[in-house]
């Protein structure tokens, strides 16, 4: 699914804009079990079928991080979701669902 082919571009990314101080980093809410979250093999596992060197890759927690309201954080209404925080770690954009293309417009323009 989307996720996935987020997953496999992530350290490719990463590679293409680490040198212009761009760091992408994976924040996964679920394991293999949709509202589960991820255990610690399952990150592993994540990890190695993307190839991830460098790109870090966090636990996360639906119940401290979804906030459908927006109130308290940014509304994910969809997965993947992709947040661009720039350098004075403010809010650049955020989008849901994947696009390479779209991916590095963002980045481009964010950097």
């Amino acid at each position: 699914g989307p996720c996935h082919a987020g997953g496999a571009v992530a350290q490719k990314l990463q590679d293409d804009y680490e040198d212009k101080g761009f760091t992408l980093v994976t924040v996964l809410l679920d394991g293999y079990t949709p509202g589960v979250e991820p255990t610690e093999e399952e990150l592993e596992e994540w990890v190695v079928s993307h190839n991830i060197t460098s790109s870090p890759v966090l636990f996360g927690s639906r119940e401290k991080m979804l906030d459908n309201s927006g109130i308290n954080g940014y509304s994910i209404s969809g997965f993947p979701t992709y947040l661009y925080i720039d350098r004075d770690m403010t809010l650049f954009q955020g989008h849901s669902g994947f696009s390479e293309d779209y991916s590095r417009q963002i980045i481009e323009q964010m950097l």
